[in-house]
C-alpha cells in the first residue's frame, strides 16, 4: 500500500511538471524601458524550467488587477509593498529589477539633493512605488512620460519623476536644454515578479531558478547588458 501511494505521488508530480512545461504562461506588465530588463531576466528563468512565457503589455494598474483576478498568470514586477494589496498574488522573493527614480527640474543647475516637501511632481500614472512614497496631494499623474515632461516644461509642476532609461529616451543622450537632473535619486526600490496563487507550486520552482541565477551573478549581468543595449538604442517612450 505504501509503495502504491508513493507511485501515485510520483505520477502526480510528473504530471504537474508536464502541465507547467506544456503550458504557455501569460505575464502582464507595463511598456516601460525598465520592464524590458525584467522580461529578459524572466525569459531566461522560465526557459530553464522549460516554460514559454508571453508578455502582454497593459497600463500599470490594470496589470496587477488582471493578475490578481486570474485573467493573466502573473504580474511582471512590483515592489513588495505594492504586492501586499493583492491577496491572490504570490511574490517571487528574488528581485528581477531595481528601479531608481530621479527628479528632473527646469533650469541649468539642479541641486545635488531635493527635499520633496511642498513640491509637485509629474509622473506616469499607475507607478505604485511613487504613489505609495509621496503624498497624493504632491502628485500630478500623466498618461505617458512625454505628457509628464510637458507638464514640467509648462511650469505646471516643480519636478518630474522618471527612471534614467526613460529619461534618456525623453531628453536624448545629451539631455535637453532647460532641463536638469537632481544628482541624488529620490526613490530606490527592488522589484519582484509575482504569480497568481493557482500557480503556487510553480512559484516555488521559479523562485529557486531566480535564486540560482542571482547567486551566479547572472541577473546582475543581464541588468548590465540590457541597460547598455537600451542606452545605446533607446526605443520610443510610451
Amino acid at each position: 500500500m505504501a509503495c502504491r501511494r508513493l507511485l501515485l505521488l510520483l505520477i502526480s508530480a510528473l504530471l504537474a511538471v508536464a502541465t507547467d512545461a506544456d503550458a504557455q504562461l501569460r505575464i502582464t506588465g507595463s511598456d516601460t524601458m525598465s520592464s524590458r530588463v525584467a522580461m529578459a531576466v524572466l525569459d531566461k528563468a522560465y526557459a530553464r524550467l522549460g516554460i514559454r512565457v508571453e508578455f502582454t503589455l497593459v497600463p500599470l494598474r490594470r496589470s496587477l488587477l488582471m493578475a490578481n483576478k486570474g485573467e493573466s498568470d502573473g504580474d511582471l514586477m512590483r515592489t513588495e509593498q505594492a504586492l501586499q494589496e493583492f491577496d491572490q498574488l504570490l511574490p517571487i522573493k528574488v528581485p528581477v529589477q531595481r528601479i531608481v527614480f530621479f527628479a528632473y527640474q527646469r533650469g541649468r543647475d539642479c541641486p545635488a539633493h531635493l527635499d520633496p516637501a511642498g513640491l509637485h511632481f509629474s509622473y506616469l500614472r499607475g507607478v505604485r512605488v511613487i504613489e505609495m512614497t509621496l503624498p497624493a496631494s504632491s502628485l500630478v499623474a500623466a498618461s505617458d512620460s512625454r505628457e509628464a515632461l510637458r507638464s514640467l516644461q509648462k511650469g505646471h509642476v516643480d519636478a518630474m519623476l522618471v527612471d534614467p532609461l526613460e529619461a534618456e529616451t525623453l531628453l536624448g543622450p545629451g539631455g535637453m536644454a532647460g532641463i536638469c537632473k537632481v544628482a541624488e535619486p529620490l526613490i530606490e526600490r527592488d522589484l519582484f515578479h509575482s504569480l497568481n496563487r493557482r500557480h503556487a507550486q510553480l512559484a516555488v520552482r521559479v523562485e529557486k531558478a531566480l535564486a540560482e541565477m542571482a547567486a551566479r551573478g547572472e541577473i546582475a549581468r543581464i541588468w548590465a547588458e540590457q541597460n547598455k543595449l537600451l542606452a545605446a538604442s533607446p526605443a520610443k517612450a510610451q
